[in-house]
């Protein structure tokens, strides 16, 4: 596999703080754009497997559950066995003075061989960005996870459509058909209780399913992957070469200053003749609405 470092050697150049001076940015939207022209020809080097888990409703009631402020945050008790919950999931507090919210769990504790024999044998960690406000035990507190949405990963475009169907690729695992996307809010609302999926909404990184889940699922599929961003030196570039040259074409006209309005445009057309030569050849299938060009300018 191919390198920052590898990639400026074939050029033979050479930068004192590569970062100061732009050049993994150059690198970074060279990659990226790149990226979105396999997103529009929906090809499958820029596609990566989905595995979202999500579960049915666990729910925890008692009166010795006790939450700290210690960075990161946690929700203990001496009785139950917080384990239930599951790492990833999401959690509501209801009954406790300073904290009824909703918040994301990062691990849980299990007792020792089964047996609470300690304090705080039930143990949930937030993530290391939610806040608890520290408050002992005392309240009738209920902790109940989340069963109708989940987080996607983190680096999730959007889903892959079916090129067949245009259904986007997406299902239940041991189910053999595909979920669908929300008709809307008049659906949504319909399913007030636990069942199996059938519909979707994807806000903001997380995916929401209707109904809820009544059992634990594994939500499964392809979806678009965003590339990882360059930051070194030694980082990996992707896509197994398909497209060093292009990218090499890239940084060799920014290093040179050319960039002008026509070197831009020239640029851009040439970054995406690169990706549909090896698309229509590896995959099968004609590019199709070439884009005009994308803005080269580095800041």
């Amino acid at each position: 596999m191919s390198t920052v470092q590898s990639i400026l050697d074939n050029l033979g150049f050479e930068f004192d703080d590569p970062a100061s001076d732009k050049v993994y940015a150059v690198f970074n939207l060279a990659i990226r754009t790149i990226a979105k022209r396999l997103y529009q020809l929906n090809s499958d080097l820029a596609v990566a497997a989905l595995d979202v888990d999500l579960y049915a409703v666990d729910t925890v009631s008692a009166d010795d559950i006790s939450f700290a402020d210690d960075d990161p945050d946690t929700i203990n008790s001496v009785v139950e066995d917080l384990s239930v919950f599951n790492s990833g999931s999401y959690l509501t507090v209801t009954g406790s003075t300073s904290n009824n919210d909703t918040f994301q769990i990062s691990k849980t504790t299990a007792p020792a061989n089964g047996n609470l024999v300690t304090p705080f044998d039930g143990t949930i960690t937030l993530e290391s960005d939610e806040s608890l406000t520290a408050e002992a035990a005392g309240d009738d507190v209920i902790l109940t996870s989340i069963a109708d949405y989940a987080d996607l990963p983190s680096d999730f475009w959007g889903l892959r459509p079916d090129r067949g169907s245009g259904k986007s690729e997406i299902y239940i695992e041991d189910k053999t058909y595909l979920l669908s996307p929300s008709p809307g809010l008049s659906t949504e609302i319909q399913y007030t209780s636990a069942g199996e999926p059938l519909w979707y909404r994807i806000i903001n990184g997380v995916i929401w399913m209707f109904p809820g889940t009544s059992s634990d699922i594994t939500i499964a599929g392809y979806y678009f992957q965003k590339p990882t961003a360059v930051s070194l030196t030694t980082s990996t570039i992707p896509y197994n070469e398909l497209f060093d040259d292009a990218i090499s074409a890239a940084v060799k006209r920014w290093r040179t200053g050319s960039l002008d309005t026509n070197a831009i445009k020239s640029l851009t057309f040439m970054m995406w003749e690169a990706v549909d030569s090896i698309v229509s050849k590896s995959e099968g299938f004609q590019p199709a609405n070439l884009p005009q060009g994308v803005n080269w300018e580095i800041e």
